[in-house]
């Protein structure tokens, strides 16, 4: 397995270019750790998180992020790999209130 440790600023508006690039046979053996800081502290008070994957064929995949205390955990699946070319993957954190704030990086397929 191969792990890519991806921190993002949830005050970035535009996504972030990681310079990852994986293979489609790469299902299962990607990892992303990631990690939101709001400025230079890390983000711990998300009740979860969501990560959307914008494929360059224009599908969108959809998955839960795992993990506690500010860093979160991706296993690609299969199905975020379909097509060639730049992915955004959005990461979305909500809050007991019902607030949520999202953040972007690239990786390329």
């Amino acid at each position: 397995m191969t792990t890519y440790v991806v921190v993002l600023n949830i005050k970035q508006e535009k996504a972030i270019e990681t310079g990852i690039s994986v293979s489609q046979g790469d299902y299962g053996q990607i990892e992303f750790v990631i990690r939101v800081k709001d400025d230079d502290d890390y983000i711990l008070d998300a009740k979860s998180a969501i990560i959307t994957f914008n494929t360059p064929n224009g599908e969108v995949v959809k998955g839960n992020l795992a993990g506690t205390q500010g860093t979160s955990h991706y296993t690609i699946q299969g199905n975020e790999l379909l097509s060639p070319g730049k992915i955004v993957a959005t990461v979305t954190l909500i809050y007991e209130n019902g607030r949520k704030s999202s953040c972007s990086f690239n990786f390329y397929n």
